[in-house]
Parts: C-alpha cells; structure tokens; sequence
C-alpha cells in the first residue's frame, strides 16, 4: 500500500507509478493539480483495478454524517439554501510542512475542497458557479487569494454560498442549511449539532463525542477494508475528480469575472 501525502503536483506520477506496481493507493486530497493529471489517475485506477481512496476525512466527522442522514429523512423538509465558511490562518502557519501554497496560485479552493466534496456529498451535483476573490488584509503569509466568495446552484435547486479565506485566526468551520421546515447550524469540532424547526423557540442541541483522531482512524479503516475487503472507497477517484473539476471551475468564474456552467 502507498499513501501519497505530498503536493498535488506530483499526486499524479507517484499514484499511477504505485498503482502500475500494483499497490492499493490512498491519495490525500485534492485529487491532482489538473483535470487532465485527475483524470489520468482515474483512469489508472480502472485499468489495475485496485483499491484508490481519497482523503475527504470530513466524511468520517461525525457531525458532518448526522447532518446527512438528516437531509436524507428530510429532517428540515426540503433543503433550499445553504451557507457554508471555512477560514483558517493556522493552516499556513502551523499545518503546512512546505511553502507550496505560498509558491502557488489558487491554492486555496483546492486546499479547502473539503467543503465542495461533502456539498456534493449532500446535495448530488452543482449546475453553475459564480464567484469573486481577493487578497486582502495584513498578514505575513498572504497566498493570491486569501479570500474566495462562491455561489453554487445545484441541479437540485439547492442555492449554497461558499466562503473560504486564509485569514481567520482561531479557524473556524461552519454550516447552516435552511429547509422548509427548519434549519440546521453546526460548527465542525465543536461536537454540537443544532436543530431548529419553524415555530419552535429554543433548537435541539444534539451533542457529539467524537474527536479528531476519531475522523482519521475512520477514514483510514475504510480504507484497509477496500483493499483487504473490496468494499467501495469512501471517496473514488472518479468521485475526487467531480470535485476538482467543481473547484476548477470557482477558480474559473472569480479568474474571469463569469459564471461557469458545469
């Protein structure tokens, strides 16, 4: 088995090298710094036919998977809208090994693609995004941009509005989905999952026990299972590439100024 942790510019040669020596592969995301690198990984991973997993941990959070099974009871009636925020300076200054990101350009909706893989995950998949982006405020570490505002729309109907910046200090990760019949607010990490439905004055507070390591040591089971099992991965490479095809395009729409169709 190989686990490929490295910059995504080079997730490519070192997946497909792995996988032509017949290795099962866990890939941390984003998938590759392409389509076109993306795609050739897929592609290997039907042709060997081995196992292939990608690292969208938030999946194995617990609050992320209450959240999913509540839209799929219809907890809230009829998801409409959403506002999802993920901000966090500590990932330049304390989680990142390498200056890669500061090397790069448009690294932050691939960084924090996270976000883009459990929306799909909720909502199927998006029909067009806008966006703007900027690099704004005083910082040692400013990557170009540091701030990225998105829209999506959903084949769904589901409108979501995506704020991701690498700015906020403490970080925080937020999520507040408006039904028809209620809304649901959670903050990742802080194992408190709100419910509140229309009429009601005070929400449910439902309280979670996971912990961080939890998310990993999930993620990293299922994984062993594809390979030792043959169970489905957690996240295909067909799957992560949907993913980076949906942040090429917010990048697209902010580089351009235009909506982009998907």
């Amino acid at each position: 088995m190989v686990w490929v942790c490295t910059p995504e510019d080079v997730h490519a040669s070192i997946a497909i090298d792995a996988l032509r020596a017949g290795a099962d592969v866990f890939c941390e995301k984003p998938l590759a710094d392409s389509i076109e690198s993306g795609q050739a990984i897929a592609d290997e991973v039907r042709r060997t036919d081995r196992a292939f997993s990608v690292g969208y941990v938030l999946r194995c959070e617990s609050g992320i998977n209450l959240i999913k099974t509540f839209i799929d009871e219809k907890r809230i009636g009829r998801v409409i809208a959403a506002e999802v925020c993920v901000g966090d300076y500590e990932t330049l200054v304390d989680y990142c090994k390498t200056d890669h990101i500061l090397r790069g350009k448009d690294k932050l909706v691939t960084d924090f693609s996270h976000e883009i893989d459990y929306l799909r995950w909720f909502f199927g998949e998006p029909a067009e995004v806008a966006a703007m982006s900027g690099r704004l405020g005083d910082f040692e570490k400013m990557p170009d941009p540091n701030i990225v505002e998105a829209i999506l729309r959903f084949e769904s109907g589901v409108l979501v509005r995506l704020h991701l910046d690498y700015m906020q200090h403490p970080g925080r990760r937020s999520i507040i989905l408006v039904g028809d019949k209620g809304r649901i607010s959670y903050s990742v990490g802080e194992n408190c999952v709100e419910v509140q439905m229309l009429g009601e004055t005070r929400p449910e507070r439902i309280q979670l026990t996971d912990q961080r390591d939890d998310w990993f040591r999930l993620e990293h089971t299922l994984f062993l299972e594809a390979a030792e099992r043959g169970k489905p991965p957690m996240v295909s490479a067909d799957c992560a590439l949907q993913t980076l095809k949906v942040s090429r395009a917010i990048i697209e729409a902010y580089g351009r100024k235009c909506t982009v169709t998907l």
